[in-house]
């Protein structure tokens, strides 16, 4: 399914591309992913926004996300079930437009990563949550059900206000 969801980009190029980036691609990115979807969705906005997920340190491609993340987000509508993990690659530095970290020691791995031509935006998350106390997204995996309402929690602002970034980046292209 994955090779599909893939070719659908090539043929029908999205106008604008987001990443999301934690450590496993088992809790927060797939959390930010689905959210974001789903708000785009809600928006009429799906078929122009391309969003995915990746991690820094996939020890096993494939991988469903946690079922304590996708118990978080069904009660809300949001379906990450089907999602699957994958490793960051070097090239989607050139194909997203941003590329968003879920906390600053990822920030810093993609930091250093990030080759001088790409033309992706790399920055954390967070930073669209103005006045945030802090860049990271907790990682909930090693904690219980409550920790991954609090990653749901921190994510909507930074959800909502990516959304009206990536609304003016499109109006003025």
């Amino acid at each position: 399914m994955q090779f599909f969801q893939r070719a659908k980009w090539l043929f029908f190029p999205a106008k604008c591309s987001v990443m999301f980036v934690c450590k496993a691609n088992l809790c927060r990115s797939p959390m930010a992913q689905g959210m974001l979807q789903h708000y785009l969705r809600v928006r009429g906005l799906s078929s122009v926004i391309r969003v995915e997920s990746a991690g820094t340190e996939v020890s096993m491609s494939g991988r469903a996300p946690d079922p304590r993340a996708v118990r978080a987000l069904a009660g809300r509508a949001i379906d990450i079930a089907g999602l699957r993990s994958r490793p960051l690659a070097a090239s989607d530095f050139m194909y997203f437009d941003y590329v968003l970290a879920l906390d600053e020691a990822v920030l810093t791995e993609l930091q250093k990563s990030c080759p001088s031509s790409a033309q992706a935006e790399v920055k954390a998350l967070l930073s669209f949550v103005p006045g945030a106390e802090s860049l990271d997204v907790p990682d909930p995996y090693f904690g219980a059900q409550a920790g991954f309402e609090v990653v749901y929690q921190s994510l909507i602002p930074a959800i909502e206000n990516l959304a009206d970034d990536i609304v003016a980046r499109l109006r003025t292209r």
